[in-house]
């Protein structure tokens, strides 16, 4: 498990919570985010009554994480690739290679897509309660 901190912005829903999650040293050689610094993850509460402003520590499942990175990143590129293979070998011709290229890659980040809404099904959790932070 990799374990994350963050503050709490709000109350999804009865069982959920908002959390700001600032960048940590993992983060900072990808740049993937661009001007992003602070990310928000919905995560399952289990039952600590926390509210706006407490500082909490959640897990995240490290097999999702690697696993949604190479699906996010190379996804769309394998399938960008097969396509454009797919095309040159249909028609033999340039147009054709980029036709099936793109056709690829926008199935590719289709996939993606249906990906992060699986993915956000399975939220993480929170472990513990750290403190309560002044204003935000």
């Amino acid at each position: 498990m990799q374990l994350e901190e963050g503050v709490v912005i709000e109350a999804v829903v009865a069982d959920s919570v908002r959390i700001r999650v600032g960048r940590h040293e993992e983060c900072s050689g990808c740049g993937a985010c661009g001007a992003v610094r602070q990310a928000v993850v919905v995560a399952q509460d289990g039952g600590h009554s926390l509210q706006p402003g407490m500082r909490v520590r959640f897990a995240m499942p490290e097999h999702s994480v690697v696993l949604g990175a190479f699906i996010v990143f190379m996804l769309p590129l394998v399938l960008a690739a097969v396509g454009g293979l797919l095309g040159w070998l249909a028609l033999w011709s340039d147009v054709a290679v980029v036709c099936g290229a793109v056709v690829g890659a926008l199935l590719g980040m289709m996939l993606v897509r249906l990906f992060d809404r699986r993915a956000q099904r399975r939220q993480p959790y929170v472990v513990e309660i750290l403190g309560r932070t002044g204003d935000q």
